[in-house]
């Protein structure tokens, strides 16, 4: 699902969605080149890694005056712990800011309760520690850190104003008890996602990223937008969102997401890459004095069925922009090559075979984000 998008699942319904900073009517995260809410702290950011290195500061702190004499490394500290072990996509400072964003002293304890001899071994007993008060949930955050690096913590608090929808307040909100089924449904979206993208990438080259994220929950207060948002590496995913009432739905979303993040890594390569194609067909399917394309013209070139509310087609709703459609269309790639390499009895119609401009922005992302490699029957 967009960084802020409706489902495919939800065609008909709760798709009028806010898109923070993007303006978009669905629902999602950061459309455009991972813009971030205007007052949002983004964990990773120079701006709010102060408390965590703090945290590691005191952690590696020596106990003792320093001594004039030269001294072996104490391997054992903090400071030197890492020396020779793996390098990791979330690394330390990162893991802390997103378990207890802003919270110094929280973070100085989990240290202090996970004094492990390497980092991803530090990060995972923190993770476990956060959730320690439902063991099912716990078993969750933890299958989904040992199987792909993915953190799972919560989103700092703060508020945003989003136009005409007015002052849209965020809170941190773990998933545990009655919310525990957004984790199960996060875990399991991942494990599809995984089951897709690994042989994908023993098939070829991969340059989609899928894991080493981190994952911050969250609650809108008297809200139920946005579900979803994506920026630097990091999904935020609102515990009561709209768009999450079906393990299929989370599933599609947190892909969707994943596409803004990688094409934020790549240069913004959606604009670069198809937006005269994009451009072409709002063109053509925008009649003169129209301000809004026409759902008829559009829907062969329309990589899902999900509309906005009162609208037309999400990927094609004016103010969204081409990133949508780029989401829209790696989300489409990614059931279609789901179906074809898991031999599902029900598989979409191949999009690639409905003309000319399909064909070509399936030829473009497949090459730039997933190797080239198309499980996909070819065009009769």
């Amino acid at each position: 699902m967009p960084a802020l998008w409706c489902s495919p699942v939800l065609e008909t319904a709760l798709v009028a969605l806010v898109l923070l900073v993007a303006g978009t009517a669905c629902e999602s995260g950061p459309k455009s080149p991972a813009s971030s809410p205007p007052s949002a702290t983004v964990a990773g950011t120079d701006g709010n890694r102060g408390s965590a290195q703090e945290a590691l500061d005191a952690a590696s702190a020596p106990t003792q005056p320093a001594r004039t004499e030269v001294e072996e490394p104490d391997t054992s500290s903090a400071a030197n712990k890492n020396q020779g072990q793996e390098t990791l996509q979330v690394p330390l400072e990162l893991a802390l800011e997103t378990l207890y964003p802003g919270d110094a002293e929280a973070q100085k304890g989990a240290l202090a309760d996970c004094p492990k001899s390497t980092d991803r071994e530090t990060i995972r007993c923190m993770v476990e520690r956060l959730f320690e008060g439902d063991e099912k949930a716990a078993a969750y955050a933890v299958e989904l850190y040992d199987r792909d690096e993915i953190v799972s913590g919560v989103e700092a608090a703060y508020s945003t104003e989003v136009g005409w929808r007015g002052v849209i307040e965020f809170v941190p909100h773990l998933p545990v008890g009655k919310e525990r089924q957004n984790l199960q449904w996060v875990a399991q979206g991942f494990a599809d996602i995984d089951a897709v993208m690994t042989p994908m990438a023993e098939a070829g080259a991969l340059p989609y990223r899928t894991r080493g994220l981190t994952l911050k929950f969250f609650r809108s207060v008297d809200r139920t937008t946005p579900s979803a948002y994506a920026i630097d590496w990091s999904v935020a995913y609102n515990v009561d969102g709209s768009l999450f009432k079906s393990e299929e739905a989370v599933r599609e979303t947190l892909f969707h997401e994943l596409f803004h993040l990688n094409d934020q890594d790549h240069g913004n390569w959606s604009h670069q890459a198809l937006s005269t194609l994009y451009e072409g067909l709002m063109s053509r399917c925008t009649a003169k004095g129209e301000k809004t394309p026409s759902t008829k013209c559009l829907k062969p070139f329309a990589p899902s069925k999900t509309k906005v509310k009162g609208g037309t087609y999400y990927a094609f709703t004016v103010g969204n922009g081409v990133h949508e459609y780029a989401a829209e269309l790696a989300l489409r790639y990614f059931q279609e090559q789901r179906a074809a390499l898991l031999d599902l009895k029900k598989k979409p119609a191949r999009f690639k075979c409905g003309g000319e401009e399909n064909a070509e922005a399936w030829d473009l992302i497949s090459k730039e984000f997933f190797g080239g490699v198309d499980w996909v029957a070819a065009c009769e």
